[in-house]
Order: C-alpha cells, then structure tokens, then sequence
C-alpha cells in the first residue's frame, strides 16, 4: 500500500494549526520536521525523522521505508512559499502529496505594522548567496527579506549599504522569533541596523523608495563599451556580448564562470541581467584585473566575485558552474577545457569566442572528441558614425563564437 505524504503548515506555532491539520498529525505514523517543529509534540508516539542539512537525502531515505504508513512532514508557514513542499513532491510525486498551507512569517510580520503587501518583492536569503541582493529594486516598492545564521540582517543592512543605492535611509523592520514567546520587532532605517545582533529566526520588511541612479536603475541587455574601464579593443563588444549572453543560458540562483573575463564585460552584464547569479570572473593580467573590480564597483554587481589567477589552476576550488565563458586561455585551453567537462552541469552551456582560426579548430577538435553539441556563429560587425567623415562602414576584426553542450 502506497503512503499519503501531508506536508502540513504549521504557521507561526501549533496555535495556528486548524481542527484538520491537529487530527492528521495525531494519527501520524512518521513525523519529518526541523528540530524545531518536531519540538511542539513531545509526547508523540511516531517515528522522528529530523530534516536538517541534506533534507532531499533524508527524504529519499524515508521514502523507501515508509510504505503503508501516514506520514506528516512539518513545515514552517506555508509549505509551498519558500518551504519543503516542492522538495516533497520532487522525491515523493505529486500525486502522493497533500498540502495543507497555513499563515507565513511575511504575513504576520505585515501585519504586525499594519503594512499591506500588494507590491511586496520576497527573497529568500535562507542556505542562499547574499548576491540574491542584487535584484533589489531602486523604487518604491516593499521588499520582504528571509534571512538565517549567515545572512542576518546586520549582514543585509551592510551589504546593501556598501552598494550605494539609496537603500540606507529606507524605512526598515527586523521580526525575530514570530509567533513565539520572545518574539521581537524593531523599526529603524537600514543603515543603523549594520551592527543589529539578531536572533537566528529573523525577517526583514524593508520600504524602497524610489531613487535616481546612473548604473542602478532597470538592467538594460548591452551597455555601451564605453561605460567600461578597459584597455583600447581587450573587451568583448557590445553586439558580441549580446549574442554571447544568448547562448550562455544564465538564470538567477545559478553559477557562471568568465574565464580570461578581462575588463568583466561578460560577468557584469550577466549579473545585471540575472539577479541572484554566481559569477566568477578569473583573469591572470594583474591591470586587467583591477580595470574589472573598478568596474564591478562602478556597476554595483557585487554578485561577481573577481578572482586573480591562472586558469585550469584557480578554477579548481570554484563551485561546480551551469554556464561558462571562455574569452581568453592564456595558452592553456586545453586544459581549461578539461576542467570544464568534469565539472559543467548535465545540460550546462560552454560558449568559447575565437578570433583565430587556429583557435576555432582546437576547440572543435576537442568538441568533436568529446562527441558533444556545438554550433559555431561567425560575427562580422561593421559601423557607421554620424559624426565621421567621410561616412565609411568601419569593419571589426571577424570572431567565431561557438556553442557547445553535452549531446
């Protein structure tokens, strides 16, 4: 006999558990939950299985044991909002699941300063990159931040200060231990909470005000080459950058690696694009490295981090990537692109840009070896300036981008 998973919200404590969801954790067989929730039932008879670190591990263990057994697993709020309930039904199947939602933080939490939540923007910083930030928007909007042991919001407070966005004066509220005894509110603007001690369990409502900034308003796909710090031609051009971008597949919550990133043209249109992405941008030359930090400065993407070093050599303690930009090998392409194949998601995009033939051919040879996907796109740019005279179409130097994934 088939098992019914319950994932049952429990709110903010067992005070918010409804008649139902009382009576289904009763009958349980299995109890799955944060020491915290299995904590509001010391007296239960069922099974205990703690969900901690490895949840979608533990899960998978419990669904080979738990056959003709009620098994309830505890979530805070509403499962389905930033919660357990999606991981359930990944490992258990949809159809074996039953969801019981309940009140969430972000509600009680608006409701606490009488604030409404029509336009309200959630992140989730909880076991997530603090990069997450980067899509905070420069207008009047609510913002509702989760946040954890790491990403507390004296860390949040800081890190969105030092971005300069005009976020300091905004109006700002930590929740701690909601719904609990001790539970805590303070209201102040964001810059005085930059050495807040909060609890662990803690939230944010922030209040965006609207704010005219040069580089931080809504990201725009292909910035002028000349709003870049770079050396004369060592950038990858806007039109190519472009193309480029399309067939590097990025999205938000993923990792990007911009090898031989140079002035960082790559990493910060990406970042920009894609809030919440992991960019790492490794580039050997030590000028063109500090063109590509004044850059990410002057961008405000503090989601790439640049990285000073060769390649194969500093990739190696990089987390695993979805995407990769190869723009410059430094001599060593094939080894970098060794250490790619090992470490490159199932289904993640190598897109490497040749301006040689020579080049173009080594890649391919090592594609072909490999038995992978590719395609190549051969770029020829020319341009035409009003104000040049005589009116001539200008050509740039022809370049071979190609694409490449794992058939």
């Amino acid at each position: 006999m088939k098992s019914m998973i319950n994932v049952v919200g429990m709110g903010l404590s067992p005070e918010d558990l409804t008649p139902r969801a009382v009576k289904i954790i009763i009958k349980a067989d299995i109890l799955a939950g944060g020491k915290r929730h299995l904590a509001f039932f010391p007296g239960h008879t069922a099974q205990r299985v703690v969900l901690d670190r490895n949840v979608e591990a533990t899960l998978t263990v419990l669904k080979k044991s738990c056959q003709g057994k009620r098994v309830v697993v505890l979530a805070s709020g509403d499962p389905n909002f930033f919660g357990v309930a999606p991981l359930v039904c990944k490992v258990f199947g949809k159809k074996n699941i039953s969801v019981l939602p309940n009140i969430t933080a972000f509600q009680a939490a608006c409701a606490r300063v009488r604030e409404n939540w029509d336009d309200a923007l959630f992140i989730s910083l909880h076991g997530r990159p603090i990069s997450q930030l980067d899509s905070m928007p420069a207008d009047a909007r609510t913002v509702v931040l989760y946040c954890d042991g790491n990403n507390t919001p004296a860390r949040v407070a800081q890190y969105l200060v030092r971005q300069d966005k005009g976020f300091k004066n905004c109006q700002t509220w930590v929740f701690e231990n909601l719904g609990q005894q001790d539970e805590r509110t303070s209201a102040r603007i964001l810059e005085k909470f930059k050495n807040y001690s909060a609890a662990a369990l803690s939230m944010m409502i922030i209040k965006t005000k609207k704010v005219a900034a040069v580089h931080c308003g809504e990201a725009r796909i292909g910035i002028p080459d000349a709003e870049f710090c770079h050396d004369s031609g060592m950038i990858t051009k806007r039109d190519a950058r472009i193309l480029t971008l399309s067939r590097l597949g990025c999205a938000k919550n993923q990792v990007l690696w911009d090898i031989g990133a140079g002035s960082g043209s790559i990493s910060i249109e990406a970042a920009r694009l894609y809030p919440g992405i992991e960019v790492y941008a490794v580039e050997k030359n030590r000028e063109r490295f500090t063109q590509l930090e004044k850059n990410i400065q002057k961008f405000h993407t503090a989601g790439v981090k640049a990285i000073l070093g060769n390649a194969p050599a500093a990739l190696k303690k990089l987390p695993c990537p979805h995407s990769v930009f190869v723009g410059g090998s430094g001599g060593n392409l094939p080894g970098i692109l060794q250490e790619i194949k090992k470490r490159i998601s199932k289904n993640g995009n190598l897109v490497v840009n040749c301006i040689t033939i020579t080049t173009l051919n080594q890649v391919l040879q090592i594609l072909k070896k490999w038995c992978w996907s590719y395609t190549v796109t051969s770029l020829q740019i020319a341009h035409l300036k009003s104000s040049e005279n005589p009116e001539i179409l200008r050509a740039e130097n022809p370049l071979f981008i190609v694409h490449g994934t794992e058939a």
